[in-house]
C-alpha cells in the first residue's frame, strides 16, 4: 500500500489487486502540499485497516526540488524522517540524495551532509525501541493520549511537532522541525506517558550529540522543555528524547557491551536485547530474553 504525494483521507492502493498479499503500508515523503508535511501521510497510513507496519518509501531527495515547494537544503532530508517515524511510520525510513540517483560526482557523492545526517539517526534509532513506538494521539496502535500539549504548533503547517512513546513507557521522543533561523522553541510534555522517572535529553540530528534537559523527572503532570536554539548545522531542529536514565525495565548495557538484567523481572513486559557488531555497527542482532 502506497500513497504518493496528495491524496485524499485514505491511503491510496498503487496496486489493489496485490494488497491481500503486501505486509507492509508505504508513503512518500512529500505531503499533500508537495512541501514536505509527510507526517499527515505516515498518520493515515498508521491508521488504515487492516493496520500494517508503515514506512516512507521515498523520503524528500538530498539536494532535490522535485515539487517546487523544496529548498534542496540537506536538512530537509531530516524533517522527512523525523516527521515520518514519529507520527506512524515507525516501521524504518530511506534516504536518497540526487546525485546519487542521478549518478553524479561519485564516489564523492556518496559522502554528503545528508548522508551523515542520516547514520545519526539510524544510530539514535538503534539505541531505542524503535520497533515499539507508538504515535501520539488515540485510536488502535497510538500512544492513547496526546504526549505533546502545548507548543506544539498547527497541524497541517510546517511547524508541527510530532511525537511518540514506547509501550512499555520507558522511551519518548519529540521532533521539532526547523522552521529557518536559530529560534528556540519550548513544548510541554505530559510526563504521564512514562512509565518511571526519566532523564531528557536534546539530540542534535545535524551532529549526532546529546545535551541534557534535566534528571529525576517524575512521571506526573506536564513538563516545559526548551530546546537549545540553534544546532551543529545552525538550523533550529532538535529531538527531545526521554527515557529511564539507565533503570530501563528489561535492564541496562553498560559501555563495554555487558547486560545487566533488572533488579525485578516486570511482570507483562517482553524484553528484547539488540547488539550491534563492533566492527561492523551496521550489523545488527536482536533476541528475546525470558528475565527469570
Amino acid at each position: 500500500m502506497a500513497e504518493p504525494s496528495g491524496g485524499d483521507s485514505n491511503p491510496i492502493l498503487d496496486a489493489p489487486a496485490f494488497a491481500s498479499v503486501l505486509d507492509l503500508n508505504s508513503f512518500y515523503g512529500y505531503g499533500p502540499t508537495g512541501q514536505g508535511d509527510c507526517y499527515l501521510q505516515a498518520e493515515r497510513s498508521y491508521r488504515a485497516t487492516p493496520p500494517k507496519p508503515v514506512w516512507v518509501q521515498e523520503g524528500g531527495y538530498e539536494f532535490e526540488n522535485n515539487t517546487g515547494k523544496f529548498t534542496g537544503q540537506s536538512y530537509e532530508t531530516r524533517r522527512t524522517r523525523f516527521w515520518s517515524v514519529l507520527a506512524g511510520g515507525t516501521a524504518g525510513d530511506g534516504f536518497g540524495t540526487r546525485d546519487v540517483y542521478q549518478w553524479l560526482g561519485l564516489p564523492g557523492s556518496l559522502s554528503t551532509a545528508g548522508a551523515a545526517f542520516a547514520k545519526h539517526a539510524f544510530g539514535l534509532f538503534a539505541s531505542i525501541p524503535w520497533w515499539d513506538l507508538r504515535p501520539s494521539g488515540t485510536g488502535t496502535g497510538f500512544a492513547g493520549r496526546t504526549l505533546v500539549t502545548s507548543g506544539g504548533g498547527t497541524k497541517g503547517a510546517m511547524d508541527w511537532v510530532t511525537s511518540a512513546v514506547s509501550g512499555d513507557g520507558t522511551t519518548l521522543m519529540a521532533y521539532i522541525p526547523t522552521t529557518g533561523g536559530t529560534v528556540a522553541r519550548t513544548i510541554t510534555v505530559d510526563m504521564s506517558a512514562m512509565s518511571g522517572t526519566a532523564q531528557a535529553r536534546w539530540w542534535d540530528p545535524a551532529a549526532g550529540t546529546f545535551t541534557s534537559a534535566g534528571a529525576g523527572l517524575a512521571n506526573t503532570g506536564t513538563r516545559s522543555f526548551t530546546s537549545p536554539g540553534a544546532n551543529g548545522g545552525g538550523q533550529n531542529d532538535w529531538v527531545l528524547l526521554l527515557d529511564g536514565a539507565g533503570t530501563g525495565r528489561c535492564g541496562t548495557i553498560s559501555a563495554l557491551g555487558l547486560y545487566a538484567a533488572p533488579a525485578t523481572v516486570p511482570a507483562g513486559v517482553t524484553c528484547q536485547v539488540t547488539a550491534t557488531l563492533q566492527s561492523d555497527p551496521s550489523v545488527v542482532a536482536r533476541a528475546q530474553v525470558n528475565l527469570q
